[in-house]
């Protein structure tokens, strides 16, 4: 085991002695021209800026500051000596990249911090196919922001990136099999009880693949591949009684270590590489939620979403979650809950035919009582989240349970027992799915969650391989692809009866400090839950005394509003960017609801938007308004009680 680990997962390309060298063959510069571009530029505008001030540019090009975004025409030339061989454009500016084609519509995205520095040209060259030119938008920026020193540090307001490399690239895929076949058997080997007779096998295996492959010419690799595939796919193997439910996701926040406007070219970049891979992987599924990120891909990359249009059809881009954002589940009130999912649900419904059936919430900082009730009311009675696995005092006891909230609602609620959402498919992952399972006996299911995520990302092709490899490993949980809905359902067909009950609010014992951070963005949600309500009901005051006369909708400010209740933005932690971002929101709701609210004939109106009646008293009058009313000053004056003595006490109306 020793050889494997240490001649065969070198990452080094400078050596032909490992298999990880070998799948990297001939190299060829690019041709790369273009420039910097003032601001997060469309596709139109960035081509005439090219034509204005693009110039030649070589590797080593610098690109700076944080946050600036520069546009590149790259043209690439075919030797004609690789015609049959598959070819990838390689890049790497340490950041974050969304790769165009030069119709103006989006192909892929890079992200050469974390490691997807490949952009296929084709699986096999053809004669004709020996000259290939398309664009790259590079932000700078990585996938965590911009930080120095620590991934999620504050962002360096001056950091510098570097085109470290731009070439195209000859990719021997059987070499890459058979390294997937290895990491397999390697992440067996060390992730099963070391007395275990299938861990023997698998690591007999690896040693005759070893000895077989080990001049490292095509034909023995693919026949030390043959073999792995052999031992993969024995219909003789016997997995364990576990099943191990396998679901692509990318968990993109709204705005954490970077801005909204950012987050706008990370679902570019993520869901485009993402569909890229699911026309490699047939089994490969992928959860995705917040409707507003929907929206502004619809908006500002429609023909990337006529495509995830396409595979939500097929029912492989799954949609989850039904609310506009993932929002924080205590600060917003209980009309807000309402709306995220009144709103998410919604446009979900107007754009792709269908509601989610499950809410899903994997890294909000705790969960209200009532979500239970509002969750359901909405169509969904199944719930996901692996926030509560930080729980640094109490562990949570149950992965899956009856989460009953404070009026007797009850869902399904699954913890996936991984403990993340940006797992990588490794045996090592599914040993820890199955481990940490709370509820043995109970159930025996559960799911994993993988694919890069916070920041964007997604699945990684090597990923995808290790699902293919790993479903029917023998002496190891069973793995299957799967949809959040298919995981639920087969719980609810065979486990409903066996699983144990939570009452009321799932407490996280972590982010703590959040109810305090941000009080100025605190306060001005909870202001804009209240204009909107007083707005709403005299809005439809006026309606139906105008006898259902045109009606003022409050549909965009409530956007503003529970965008900014992102579990993220809301709580405070957040860089400053994204509050200078949430607060001009929150100024325009504001403005547009008191503007609204401040109409009227004469001034000489009152208006008691709460369910009981309210007692108003000036210095020289006194008046009552009754619930849920707008009454003229004249018609609410009351008498005062005169046992009860009013005095003002600087700007205070003091009763005693």
């Amino acid at each position: 085991m020793a050889y494997v680990e240490a001649s065969l997962f070198k990452n080094e390309r400078t050596t032909h002695c490992n298999l990880y060298g070998k799948i990297y063959g001939k190299t060829q510069p690019v041709k790369i021209f273009g420039c910097k571009i003032f601001g997060r530029a469309p596709f139109n505008e960035a081509m005439k800026e090219i034509e204005k001030f693009g110039e030649d540019v070589e590797v080593g090009f610098e690109m700076s500051p944080t946050w600036a975004t520069y546009w590149f025409r790259i043209t690439c030339t075919i030797p004609n000596d690789w015609i049959g061989e598959k070819v990838c454009f390689s890049w790497d500016s340490g950041s974050e990249v969304l790769v165009w084609n030069s119709n103006g519509t989006v192909s892929q995205g890079l992200s050469g911090d974390a490691g997807r520095t490949l952009y296929v040209l084709s699986n096999k060259v053809e004669p004709d196919q020996l000259e290939y030119i398309f664009y790259v938008e590079v932000a700078c920026n990585t996938m965590f922001g911009a930080g120095s020193d620590d991934t999620i540090a504050p962002p360096n307001a001056f950091r510098k990136f570097f085109i470290k490399k731009a070439e195209i690239v000859v990719i021997n895929e059987e070499a890459f099999q058979l390294y997937m076949d290895f990491d397999v058997l390697n992440s067996m080997i060390s992730s099963m009880p070391a007395d275990s007779p299938d861990r023997y096998k698998a690591l007999y295996t690896a040693n005759m693949m070893v000895n077989m492959a080990s001049d490292m010419n095509k034909e023995s690799i693919m026949k030390a591949h043959a073999l792995a595939v052999g031992f993969f796919c024995n219909k003789e193997n016997c997995p364990l009684n576990f099943t191990v439910q396998a679901v692509g996701n990318c968990h993109i926040d709204t705005a954490w270590l970077w801005p909204y406007a950012e987050t706008k070219r990370k679902c570019a970049r993520a869901w485009s590489s993402t569909l890229r891979l699911m026309e490699e992987y047939p089994d490969l599924t992928f959860a995705c939620s917040q409707a507003l990120q929907m929206r502004w891909v619809q908006k500002f990359y429609p023909d990337l979403f006529a495509q995830i249009v396409k595979r939500v059809h097929e029912g492989r881009f799954v949609l989850v979650g039904g609310a506009w954002v993932e929002h924080d589940g205590c600060l917003p009130s209980g009309e807000s809950f309402v709306r995220q999912l009144l709103y998410g649900q919604s446009y979900f419904k107007e754009n792709f035919g269908v509601t989610c059936t499950e809410a899903w919430l994997p890294d909000t900082f705790g969960y209200s009582g009532q979500l239970p009730q509002i969750f359901a009311s909405a169509g969904m009675r199944r719930f996901v989240t692996q926030k509560l696995s930080w729980n640094v005092v109490n562990k949570f006891p149950n992965s899956t349970f009856l989460w009953e909230g404070i009026d007797g609602t009850s869902v399904v609620a699954h913890l996936p027992p991984g403990n993340s959402y940006v797992m990588e498919n490794t045996v090592s992952d599914v040993f820890k799915t199955m481990a940490n399972f709370q509820d043995k006996g109970r159930s025996e299911t559960a799911l994993l969650l993988f694919g890069k995520g916070d920041g964007g990302g997604g699945p990684e092709r090597e990923m995808c391989e290790r699902l293919v490899r790993s479903q029917r490993l023998p002496g190891c949980p069973a793995v299957k692809p799967t949809t959040p809905a298919s995981f639920f359902e087969d719980v609810e067909a065979t486990d409903m009866q066996n699983l144990l009950t939570w009452v009321g609010e799932l407490y996280l014992e972590m982010h703590n400090g959040t109810y305090t951070t941000q009080a100025e963005v605190k306060r001005k949600n909870r202001k804009g839950e209240f204009l909107l309500r007083d707005c709403e009901m005299l809005a439809a005051m006026r309606f139906v005394l105008d006898s259902g006369g045109d009606v003022r909708s409050f549909y965009k400010e409530w956007l503003q509003l529970l965008q900014n209740q992102f579990h993220d933005v809301l709580p405070g932690t957040c860089i400053a960017l994204a509050y200078v971002e949430a607060n001009r929101m929150y100024q325009k709701l504001t403005s547009e609801c008191e503007n609204y609210l401040d109409e009227s004939a004469d001034g000489e109106f009152l208006m008691n938007t709460l369910g009981w009646s309210r007692r108003l008293i000036t210095e020289t009058d006194a008046y009552l308004v009754p619930a849920f009313s707008v009454i003229r000053k004249r018609d609410a004056v009351c008498k005062i009680d005169d046992r009860v003595h009013v005095e003002q006490i600087d700007e205070l109306i003091v009763m005693k």
